[in-house]
């Protein structure tokens, strides 16, 4: 026993020195004592040992190999606790891998282990379900993600302010805006980024602050466009209302002069044009601010019926008194020079 625990702590050594290579074979020699003394809690951490030492070289096949072992032994001793901490380091390598299914599998063998055994597994039992979540968050299955962040939580925030809890917050609000319920995802993110601020973690204030503005952003140019759809609306109805008016004051307009000249001739732009002692009469534009109510916009239509009357007026009488002198002109006789 005595040579197997030296062995074993030689391995220890070596791989706190980063000697892997020595590190692995210490583990190797101790293993096979232990085994054959049958100590199964030390053979179990030599089964661990190897794994870690195998990922350190980058060895990740002997590494889940080694712990795959581990956990067997687990299970068989009805360490079921032990061994779903076991599976939430092998469900992160697979995750790490980007091979969500196998990492689900391992996150979900872990959450069924800390359910059959309870007492000291509350907060490994949240972790697990946050990190089911994730997998369902990357495999976009977002109603599943948020089911697994919603049992992790409430734990979560039992045991005071952590990192989990507000990677959990995180990961709420990232998925409220993809969702585009943008209002809950900045209150996740918010009150994700005053435990982030506590706790002092730059890195992590700077990436959710960056979260928010665009959030920020994106309500902002929501309300815009719904402003400039709303403005848009109330200036078609504006400009509708103007046509109407207007075509309603110049046929008074227009019946009005012929009942007071019944023997000029019709007005035509033809005899305009060959009017050409006839000025243009300058004639202001008027653009109506949009009204902000129903009593604004009655306000703004009689002021326009009011200076639409005026313009057409001074138009027409302009038109009227130009023809008028024309035809003068055109009546008066043709006198010749007189001979002396």
């Amino acid at each position: 026993m005595k040579k197997a625990m030296k062995l074993y702590y030689q391995g220890l050594c070596f791989n706190d020195q980063g000697n892997w290579g020595l590190s692995e074979e210490a583990f190797l020699r101790a293993l096979v004592e232990l085994r054959k003394l049958k100590k199964w809690d030390e053979v179990i951490a030599c089964y661990t040992s190897l794994g870690n030492v195998c990922y350190s070289k980058g060895d990740l096949k002997s590494t889940l190999s080694h712990w795959r072992e581990g956990l067997d032994l687990l299970e068989q001793l009805n360490k079921k606790a032990e061994a779903g901490r076991l599976c939430l380091d092998m469900g992160d390598l697979h995750h790490e891998k980007k091979m969500w299914y196998a990492a689900g599998d391992y996150y979900t063998r872990a959450v069924t282990l800390f359910e059959e055994e309870p007492i000291g597994s509350e907060k490994y039992l949240a972790k697990a379900h946050y990190k089911l979540g994730n997998v369902c968050y990357n495999q976009k299955r977002f109603p599943d993600a948020l089911k697994h962040y919603q049992l992790a939580l409430p734990v979560l925030q039992r045991h005071g302010k952590t990192k989990l809890e507000a990677d959990v917050l995180k990961a709420f609000g990232q998925i409220r805006f993809l969702e585009g319920d943008w209002n809950a995802a900045l209150s996740y993110l918010q009150d994700c980024l005053k435990i982030f601020v506590t706790l002092g973690r730059e890195e992590d204030i700077k990436e959710v602050e960056s979260l928010l503005t665009t959030i920020s952003n994106s309500i902002e140019r929501e309300r815009l466009a719904v402003e400039k759809k709303h403005l848009e609306k109330q200036f078609q109805k504006l400009h509708l209302d103007e046509i109407d008016v207007q075509t309603s004051s110049e046929s008074e307009n227009d019946s009005s002069i012929s009942n007071l000249y019944p023997n000029s001739p019709a007005y035509s732009p033809a005899t305009s044009r060959n009017n050409v002692d006839a000025k243009p009469v300058a004639v202001p534009s008027f653009v109506p601010s949009a009204p902000k109510s129903r009593e604004d916009l009655k306000s703004t239509i009689t002021s326009v019926v009011s200076k639409q009357r005026v313009e057409a007026a001074v138009r027409q009488r302009h038109n009227v008194a130009a023809r008028i002198t024309s035809q003068v002109v055109q009546a008066q006789p043709q006198t010749s020079p007189r001979r002396i």
